[in-house]
């Protein structure tokens, strides 16, 4: 995993925690959320529904790449909230990176 990150879109009722990873074009979408999901279980009772909050992205993902992009640039933004006009055209109301 490269950056998590949670996201509000301007699309969604609900917040996601975005996970910026390799696996992702490495394993294929099913094998890389299966994973993500085997290593949730192993923390033992989690306290949300991983599988309907955690969302995967390619490190190539627009997303990703402006949240990696900032992070770079601004190693201190981990754990602030992040304006829409920070992350390109991706439609977030709000987004708070937690590297």
């Amino acid at each position: 995993m490269r950056a998590a990150f949670w996201a509000k879109s301007s699309e969604e009722d609900r917040w996601s925690m975005y996970l910026a990873t390799p696996a992702l074009d490495k394993m294929g979408i099913l094998s890389a959320y299966g994973a993500v999901l085997d290593a949730c279980r192993s923390l033992g009772e989690v306290s949300f529904d991983a599988s309907n909050v955690l969302k995967l992205v390619s490190e190539r993902d627009p997303l990703a790449k402006s949240v990696l992009s900032l992070l770079k640039k601004f190693p201190d933004v981990a754990e602030k909230q992040l304006l829409a006009s920070d992350l390109g055209n991706f439609p977030v109301e709000q987004s708070i990176s937690t590297q």
